[in-house]
C-alpha cells in the first residue's frame, strides 16, 4: 500500500507540480523574443463557424467590425454551417461592410466548415474565432506580430472568462483558465510549443495549415501537427477574447466531457505524436499536461483509502486523509450548492475539479463504444431549451 500510495501522490506531483514548476523556471530563463515589425501588415483573415447563432452573430459582426487593422488588409468570413435559424439573413445584412457569408445548406460540422473556408482565402494569415467570444479592439495586431518570425506557425489567444449572475460556472472557470493560460504561456517560451490553445481565439500562418478529418478537433490537433512539424506555436496574452462560463454547470460538465472525448480521439487518429523518439519535446509535453491528466480521478481516489489504512504508519498520512476528506467534503458541499443555485466562489473549486475529473473519464470511456461526430449540440443552445 505504501508504494502504491506514493507511486500515485508521485504522479499527481509530476503532473501539477513538477511539470508546471519546470516549465516556468525555463521560460523565466529565456530570453523574451524580439519580433521585427512588418514593413507591411500580412493579409489576414478572421474565420467564424456560425450554426443557429442569430441572437449573437450581429454583435460578433460588429465587433470584428471594429478591430484596429488595416481594412484593406482584413477579411471577415462568416460559415454559416447549415443554421436553420436567421443567421443566414443577419450575416447577409452585412454584406456591403466587408462580411463574406459562407452559406451551408447542410450541417457538415465545424472542422469541415474551417476547412471549406480556408480554401476560400488567400490571406497570408488564418485567424479563428468563435461566435460568442468578443475580441479585444488590438487582438489582430497582437496576434499577427510574432509571424514575422518565419518560424512561428501558430499564435494563441488569451481567453478571459467574465463573472455574471446568470454564469455559475464562470467563477470557477476563470481561475482555472487563470492558472491554465499561465502555464501556457511559459509553455511557449520554454518549449515554443503550447498545448491547447483555446479554441476561442488562435492565429495560423495560412502555408502550414492542414485540413484536418471531420471528427477530428481542428482547434487541438492544428495546434499538435504544427509542432510535429517543427513550427513554433506560441500564446500572446494581450491578444484578449471577452467569453462566458456556463449558464449551468450541468452543461459546462458536458462540454468538458466532449472536449476529452474528441481530442483523446484526436491523439489515437495521429498516435505517432505520443512517441519521445519522434517528437520529443511534443510527447513530453502531452503526456504531461493532457494524457495523464485526464485520469487525474483515477489517480487522486485510490489515495483516499489508502492514506486511511496507512494512518498507524505515521501522522503524515493521517494529515492527508482528513485533507483529502475535507477536499471531497467541500466538493460535494459545491454539488449540492449547485443544485440549490447558490454561489460559492472561490469554495466551489472542489466540486469544479472534482467535475472536470470526472467529465474527463466519463469522456474516455465513452471511446470505448462511441466514436465522435463532426457535429454536436452548442451549450447555449441546451441552456435556452
Amino acid at each position: 500500500m505504501v508504494v502504491l500510495f506514493w507511486f500515485l501522490l508521485g504522479l499527481l506531483l509530476t503532473i501539477y507540480v513538477a511539470y508546471p514548476l519546470l516549465t516556468i523556471v525555463i521560460a523565466a530563463l529565456r530570453p523574451k523574443p524580439k519580433y521585427i515589425a512588418f514593413t507591411k501588415q500580412p493579409r489576414v483573415a478572421v474565420i467564424v463557424a456560425a450554426y443557429n447563432e442569430e441572437a449573437i452573430i450581429a454583435e460578433k459582426i460588429e465587433n470584428l467590425l471594429k478591430l484596429d487593422y488595416p481594412k484593406d488588409s482584413l477579411e471577415i468570413i462568416i460559415v454559416a454551417d447549415g443554421s436553420t435559424d436567421k443567421t443566414y439573413e443577419i450575416v447577409e445584412m452585412y454584406a456591403d461592410r466587408r462580411i463574406k457569408l459562407m452559406r451551408g445548406e447542410q450541417r457538415v460540422g465545424k472542422t469541415r466548415a474551417m476547412n471549406l473556408a480556408l480554401h476560400s482565402t488567400t490571406a497570408d494569415i488564418i485567424i479563428y474565432t468563435d461566435a460568442d467570444p468578443i475580441l479585444d479592439r488590438s487582438a489582430v495586431i497582437h496576434l499577427v506580430t510574432p509571424f514575422s518570425d518565419p518560424r512561428v506557425g501558430i499564435v494563441c489567444g488569451n481567453a478571459l472568462y467574465g463573472k455574471g449572475e446568470e454564469h455559475h460556472g464562470s467563477e470557477q472557470e476563470s481561475v482555472y483558465w487563470h492558472i491554465e493560460n499561465w502555464l501556457r504561456y511559459s509553455e511557449g517560451r520554454a518549449y515554443n510549443s503550447l498545448l491547447g490553445g483555446v479554441g476561442e481565439l488562435f492565429a495560423v500562418r495560412r502555408e502550414d495549415a492542414d485540413e484536418l478529418p471531420d471528427n477530428i478537433s481542428h482547434d487541438f490537433m492544428t495546434q499538435v501537427l504544427m509542432r510535429a512539424k517543427g513550427k513554433y506555436v506560441l500564446f500572446e496574452p494581450r491578444a484578449l477574447a471577452f467569453a462566458k462560463g456556463s449558464k449551468v454547470l450541468a452543461t459546462e460538465y458536458h462540454r468538458k466531457m466532449r472536449i476529452v472525448f474528441q481530442t483523446a480521439y484526436s491523439v489515437l487518429w495521429k498516435l505517432e505524436v505520443l512517441n519521445p523518439f519522434k517528437h520529443f519535446i511534443l510527447a513530453y509535453q502531452l503526456w504531461l499536461h493532457k494524457v495523464l491528466r485526464w485520469f487525474s480521478g483515477l489517480w487522486l481516489l485510490p489515495l483516499l483509502p489508502l492514506s486511511y489504512f496507512l494512518q498507524d504508519e505515521s501522522p503524515f498520512y493521517s494529515v492527508f486523509f482528513w485533507a483529502l476528506a475535507a477536499f471531497y467534503g467541500l466538493a460535494i458541499l459545491g454539488y449540492l450548492a449547485t443544485k440549490a443555485k447558490i454561489r460559492l466562489g472561490a469554495f466551489g473549486l472542489p466540486f469544479y475539479v472534482n467535475m472536470v475529473y470526472i467529465a474527463a473519464i466519463h469522456g474516455i470511456i465513452k471511446l470505448l463504444w462511441e466514436r465522435p461526430a463532426p457535429t454536436w449540440t452548442i451549450v447555449r443552445t441546451q441552456e435556452q431549451s
